[in-house]
């Protein structure tokens, strides 16, 4: 039995260190261009504070973003209460009630109907519904974790990305999109300092 054991640990310690090494591959640090990129699509998700300051523009209403982003917060912390337990999370009784507030918005004709911008919301839909199929496990809430830190919040501080969220990858690209746009018509994002502005100048306030 000792002889079975002496052979067993060397391959018993490699798995383990190799379930270790593969959980921490899902987690990558986002580089300063991902990040603005993200950040420059998450600007135009909520109507009426785009740079154009076309009220009609933009992907939501203030009060269905700032529902969107409640419920998924607790939808968060429920995830966090079952993945590292309950110090670090706080239990939802019915969590199908939050993702029911979600997609109740998200059913609503001026986003069912909103073809401009049909591939962020489409991917939010996939998220939420694989979010809402792993719910009580760690893939469930890494997605939550990306759509609650770097989605829906009003400013994004997360440096990393947990899951392999669609969402997210499409506001990598509509976002770089929209940075070269932004560059040909001159228009410098909140946060950012103009390329030919003098040194110590302060960038642009929102």
């Amino acid at each position: 039995m000792k002889r079975l054991i002496s052979i067993l640990t060397p391959f018993l310690v490699i798995g383990f260190i190799m379930y270790i090494l593969i959980d921490f591959r899902r987690v990558e640090v986002l580089s300063a261009e991902e990040k603005q990129a993200i950040d420059r699509y998450r600007q135009e998700l909520v109507k009426g504070t785009l740079l154009n300051n076309n009220k009609k523009d933009g992907v939501f209403l203030k009060q269905d973003f700032d529902q969107i982003a409640t419920s998924l917060e607790l939808l968060h912390e429920h995830s966090h209460y079952y993945v590292f337990g309950p110090a670090w999370g706080e239990r939802l009784a019915n969590p199908a009630r939050e993702f029911n507030k979600i997609q109740a918005i998200l059913n609503k004709p001026m986003y069912k109907g909103d073809i401009a911008h049909q591939a962020f919301l489409q991917s939010l839909q996939a998220d939420l519904a694989e979010s809402r199929k792993q719910i009580n496990k760690r893939l469930g809430h890494d997605i939550l974790d990306d759509l609650a830190t770097l989605v829906f919040t009003n400013e994004i501080t997360e440096e990393r990305q947990w899951s392999n969220a669609k969402t997210i990858q499409v506001m990598k690209d509509l976002g770089v999109k929209l940075i070269k746009e932004d560059a040909k018509a001159g228009v410098t994002p909140p946060g950012q300092q103009p390329a030919n502005a003098p040194a110590g100048t302060q960038p642009n306030q929102p």
